[in-house]
């Protein structure tokens, strides 16, 4: 038989259950709680913001636009995201998984490689004075100049509508090898004739071609591989050091390659320099541009990282679909410019040359484009990720070769004799 249960005993179930309710302590709501944490300056509760952000940095001390989590070996990411936290404008959370605030970055560089203008996205706390704040705890050769707000699921790697690299480069690399004086190469300048010959050169990577040969773990039937180049060629010529700055002082002839494209392989551009560099030079003939976007791997040089820098990147899609909508503000940083151009100047370029000088980076490197095969013989076997062997290694690598090629011919010959 069934019981109804009547007005009154509900009544006195929920009066019941009131009291047993306020007998315990109140539950606190994570979402909703406006405390701080007193080992941190992030508030809680504070809604996060996803943000387009404006950095330059002189990478020469550093592994890359990347987190190693290696404290002999840092990268950008590792100092910078560590002082967000310190900035409380992450959360130590974030820090320690960077998918928690959608961290990207516009590009990945390599190792040594420098940026002009480079953007980072990621969900931060708004801060007053955050770019001051951050700036504070930096080293001078890492700064940040803007900040822009985006759409939530704002991505600026994926955003990213093509990319501009200059690399800095003695103008006596491309100096013919049959003239090379070694005793005189500050005092060698290029002329008209060989700049038009270095960018007709250069003229060979544009349009969408198959890019293999120019980086590394990629086979020639890859598609990723498959980059296109808008633009490559000479954009500046200077010489350095100011004659005001030391009368005594040779001034060396320097060269800004700049390249266009919509994305780049690591070590992509370095490899692209390197085989012109050798083409112009007369180490190889320019019919391997020919062979070299084919499917076979060639042995071809990589130029030295320390030239090497990101001039700008550019959102053309993005600020297109969201940038004029009234709502969102595109990401552009023409009111950075004074401020980019004279960290570029003084931190960046100014560094690249004084490194460049002081460790004779490539009075060591060019013997080695001499002893490149520039075919399909050796592969990759003369060269080690970020790293330039001097001309001992790589004499004692090629005679590895000429002893194993020598050693292989005996033994088929013993093999040829006793069948």
């Amino acid at each position: 038989m069934k019981h109804e249960m009547s007005h009154d005993s509900i009544e006195s179930s929920v009066i019941k259950k009131q009291k047993l309710d306020a007998s315990q302590p109140p539950v606190k709501n994570a979402k909703s709680e406006k405390e701080s944490d007193p080992d941190s300056t992030v508030v809680r509760g504070a809604k996060r913001k996803a943000v387009a952000m404006l950095m330059s940095f002189y990478g020469k001390d550093f592994f890359g636009m990347q987190v190693t989590r290696e404290k002999n070996f840092p990268g950008i990411e590792d100092i910078f995201c560590k002082y967000l936290v310190d900035g409380g404008l992450i959360r130590q959370d974030d820090y320690d998984c960077f998918g928690k605030m959608n961290f990207q970055r516009s590009c990945r560089t390599d190792k040594h490689v420098s940026a002009a203008r480079l953007v980072i996205s990621f969900k931060m706390y708004e801060l007053d004075n955050a770019v001051e704040i951050i700036n504070s705890f930096l080293p001078k050769s890492v700064r940040v100049h803007d900040y822009v707000r985006t759409t939530k699921g704002f991505d600026c790697k994926k955003w990213a509508s093509s990319r501009i690299y200059n690399y800095v480069v003695p103008s006596y690399c491309f100096q013919h090898k049959s003239a090379v004086n070694k005793q005189a190469l500050q005092l060698f300048r290029v002329d008209e004739t060989l700049k038009k010959r270095i960018n007709e050169v250069l003229n060979h990577y544009h349009g969408t071609k198959n890019f293999h040969n120019f980086t590394s773990r990629k086979e020639g039937k890859d598609p990723s591989a498959i980059r296109y180049i808008t633009s490559f060629k000479i954009t500046d010529t200077f010489l350095w050091p100011d004659k005001c700055e030391d009368e005594s002082v040779e001034q060396t002839e320097y060269l800004t390659l700049s390249v266009h494209g919509q994305s780049f392989m690591l070590h992509q551009i370095r490899k692209m320099i390197g085989l012109a560099m050798a083409v112009v030079r007369g180490n190889t003939e320019e019919i391997i541009y020919e062979k070299i976007f084919g499917n076979d791997k060639h042995d071809i040089p990589k130029a030295p990282s320390i030239g090497l820098y990101l001039e700008n990147v550019f959102f053309e899609y993005y600020n297109k679909k969201f940038g004029t909508d009234g709502m969102h503000t595109p990401v552009k940083w023409d009111h950075c410019e004074d401020a980019v151009e004279n960290f570029k100047r003084e931190q960046i370029v100014c560094n690249i040359l004084n490194d460049m000088r002081k460790e004779k980076v490539f009075e060591e490197y060019l013997p080695i484009l001499d002893l490149h095969t520039y075919t399909t013989e050796i592969g990759h076997r003369l060269t080690r990720p970020d790293h330039v062997p001097n001309v001992t290694e790589v004499k004692t690598e090629l005679d590895k070769v000429e002893n194993d090629s020598v050693v292989l011919e005996n033994e088929t010959e013993k093999i040829v004799n006793n069948s």
